[in-house]
């Protein structure tokens, strides 16, 4: 069944039709999001968790993180059915180069980081925004680090911040973002490259254990004749 009204592309974004169907559907999947979001923090399920005699501090960090999983999930799911295609690298994940490489290779054009912050002090909060801007110029995207408590974040492609937050302060951002579709050399053959560099650090070890004839070169004793000198 085909619904031709539904189907026609509306406007363009960055290469990307958006329909009325995908509008419809980005309205639904974030709907979702804020009504489990908001169920996941009801009394309701902190009373689940306390039957397990949970600590109430655990059980307001456990809720927090699934709600923020939960909108971030529907969040995504409707921007992506919108036409806008995103890539997501959780609080941990952008510490690693496997999420947000895949993510671009698979079509991102631009990289979010939602993080639930409420265990960091401003230091780690502020190395976790440092990893962002990394992502964010190792694959050219527009980088937009969100936190629960800070700190808050949207960076160019070059890495310098557009705009920031400070921590532990209520605030939201009003950036325009550009999407970009293509790939920079860390982003095609980045595995290669780092694999290449590790398997000259090895050889250069090996290399020095042959020319020394152990791992440690030992010191050489001096003789009577230099010590008397």
């Amino acid at each position: 069944m085909s619904f031709p009204l539904l189907e026609k592309p509306l406007f363009e974004v960055a290469g990307h039709y958006v329909t009325f169907l995908g509008l419809i559907a980005l309205a639904g999947f974030f709907a979702a999001g804020l009504v489990i979001a908001r169920f996941l923090q009801s009394e309701v399920v902190r009373r689940f968790f306390s039957r397990f005699k949970i600590d109430s501090n655990f059980i307001a960090i456990v809720t927090t993180i699934l709600s923020l999983c939960a909108l971030v999930f529907f969040t995504v799911n409707a921007i992506n059915a919108a036409g806008i295609p995103l890539g997501v690298t959780t609080c941990w994940e952008v510490i690693f180069d496997r999420a947000a490489r895949e993510s671009v290779l698979n079509g991102a054009q631009v990289l979010t980081v939602p993080t639930n912050n409420a265990t960091f002090d401003e230091s780690m909060s502020a190395q976790q925004l440092a990893f962002a801007r990394l992502r964010a110029v190792e694959h050219d995207r527009y980088a937009v680090v969100a936190g629960t408590t800070g700190i808050s974040a949207v960076i160019a492609p070059d890495g310098h911040e557009v705009a920031r937050t400070a921590f532990f302060e209520p605030a939201y951002l009003d950036s325009q973002v550009r999407l970009k579709s293509g790939l920079t050399p860390a982003t095609r053959w980045g595995p290669i490259i780092q694999g290449l560099l590790v398997a000259i650090g090895v050889a250069s070890l090996a290399a020095a254990i042959l020319h020394n004839g152990s791992f440690v070169r030992r010191r050489k004793k001096a003789t009577d004749g230099e010590g008397a000198k």
